[in-house]
């Protein structure tokens, strides 16, 4: 890098904009790296939806230089997605949505939710929420008892000029 850029990225640096100088040095050296949250699809069997391999299809949503700033954005589009539809219409089984036995996925949900939350037995169509109003918090400790259905991830790419 010559002595010009190198005194920018310092004084970037210097003045706590770590992750532009880091931009410029891995653009110089043709090698920046971004995060892209992407949105998995799915498709529907007549009885059950079923998300697509990441590979197989996927839907930009947007693209971060920090992968922190990229994962917080995917846990948001995450719980916003698992709010607004049911979960239980993924699948065959609960084990296809959570590694959690149901009786411990119904016993943390009520911990959570209330003891008032009830587990659908059948599957509703996707678009018909099941989850009660909840806070912040709330969201996100039901979020990761789904630790198998991921409406949402993050790709590392390299970033082409």
């Amino acid at each position: 890098m010559d002595t010009d850029l190198n005194s920018a990225t310092e004084w970037l640096e210097a003045n706590g904009q770590t992750d532009q100088a880091k931009l410029i040095r891995e653009l110089v050296a043709g090698e920046p790296v971004a995060y892209l949250v992407v949105a998995v699809g799915s498709d529907y069997d007549d009885a059950v939806h079923h998300l697509c391999e990441p590979e197989e299809t996927t839907t930009p949503q947007r693209i971060f230089l920090k992968k922190d700033a990229a994962l917080d954005h995917a846990q948001t589009l995450q719980i916003k997605a698992l709010w607004e539809s049911n979960p239980f219409a993924f699948g065959y089984g609960i084990d296809e949505i959570t590694s959690l036995p149901r009786i411990e996925l119904e016993t943390n949900l009520r911990q959570i939710l209330g003891d008032d939350f009830k587990m659908p037995e059948q599957p509703h169509y996707l678009g018909d929420p099941i989850f009660p109003k909840a806070t912040k918090e709330q969201k996100l400790e039901v979020a990761r008892l789904f630790d198998k259905l991921q409406f949402y991830h993050v790709v590392e790419t390299n970033i082409r000029l």
